[in-house]
């Protein structure tokens, strides 16, 4: 996946949908854990970076829970990995069907970002409690399906390239930047959850970076 960089926000298209999860998805539809997981060696394997002064608070939000299991997924908990000067904030879970949220030097994200979701925003729920009905192995791959990086200087909002109905589970955490280094981090983001007396723990791959000195990432 490498590294995307932006001296603003980052929108993300649902551009395949319907295609098979890949290896750089946190997605393994084929494991034991309803909404799969990384490998030590994925964790941390793509990183987002943005500027964001210290004190203010961003959105990280291009994260998809797949449930590709047969029960009801229950979100019990989530955390921010190994973060260094970044505090979590909240987490929501939206229902999208065009556009994953994507990654705002601020929160709550700007009007265009809003925009590209629809009323997935006004129908936001908290991620912790939130329960996440099975999805079948082949409605939505995560990092394939989120390519795409645009800012609203030069793109309209972003648009499917899919014909596919299906609703995606996009999970957006707020996250504050509390250090006062040039560079805040976190490796990336936890999920504890339950399907019946059963618990997992889900890890994405995706790392987050806040340049606070500087305008824009290098």
């Amino acid at each position: 996946m490498g590294r995307l960089r932006s001296g603003g926000p980052i929108a993300l298209l649902l551009a395949a949908v319907l295609s098979s999860v890949s290896g750089c998805s946190a997605l393994g539809v084929g494991g034991s854990a309803p909404l799969g997981d990384a490998s030590g060696d994925e964790i941390g394997s793509a990183q987002v970076c943005m500027p964001g002064k210290t004190g203010t608070t961003v959105t990280f939000g291009g994260e998809v829970l797949h449930n590709s299991g047969t029960g009801n997924v229950v979100i019990d908990k989530v955390s921010l990995l190994k973060p260094e000067g970044l505090r979590f904030v909240a987490a929501v879970m939206l229902h999208v069907h065009e556009s994953l949220l994507g990654y705002d030097n601020q929160y709550p994200p700007t009007k265009f970002f809003l925009a590209s979701v629809g009323p997935a925003w006004d129908r936001r729920q908290p991620a912790v409690g939130a329960t996440l009905a099975p999805q079948g192995p082949d409605d939505v791959s995560d990092d394939d399906a989120t390519q795409s990086a645009e800012s609203p200087a030069d793109a309209a909002p972003a648009t499917t390239r899919s014909t596919s109905t299906a609703t995606v589970n996009n999970l957006v955490i707020a996250v504050k930047v509390t250090g006062h280094s040039p560079e805040a981090r976190m490796t990336g983001v936890t999920v504890d959850y339950h399907v019946g007396r059963t618990k997992y723990r889900w890890h994405n791959i995706t790392s987050l970076v806040v340049q606070t000195e500087k305008p824009k990432c290098s």
